[in-house]
């Protein structure tokens, strides 16, 4: 495998062009409420690279979202379920 195939560094500050940005943003709405991890990533990781410092602190208001979710307990991520503590 030659490095033809890498994605340059550049690549990754550099913002994504607004058509980019919005097929992320449209994946993201269509899904909804049922949103995927990868989808949910993929829109704030777009967000964060933006200009725009309103997209950049949405990106990272999705993205700790998602991690402070995953990095709860249990019982504490998933308030509707009953558990016996």
């Amino acid at each position: 495998m030659g490095s033809e195939n890498l994605p340059y560094a550049a690549d990754a500050e550099s913002p994504l062009k607004e058509a980019e940005l919005a097929v992320l943003r449209k994946q993201y709405e269509r899904e909804g409420q049922f949103v995927g991890v990868q989808t949910k990533f993929n829109y704030a990781w777009g967000l964060i690279k933006s200009d725009q410092a309103a997209d950049q602190r949405l990106g990272v208001k999705l993205l700790s979202g998602e991690f402070l979710f995953f990095s709860l307990p249990p019982a504490l991520s998933h308030p509707k379920e009953k558990t016996n503590i």
